[in-house]
């Protein structure tokens, strides 16, 4: 069984459409946490 080209080009895009979400994700959290941090000091010290 063998792979032809267009195969081969729809295994790249899927790999690289899945790091891509996978990096949007990853993003997501690190900037939900780093936004959410700043405004609980921000509240706390306003208190």
């Amino acid at each position: 069984m063998t792979i032809n080209t267009e195969q081969k080009q729809l295994i790249k895009t899927v790999r690289i459409t899945g790091l891509w979400y996978l990096m949007m994700a990853i993003s997501g959290i690190l900037g939900y946490m780093v936004f959410h941090s700043k405004s609980e000091g921000i509240r706390k010290i306003t208190d």
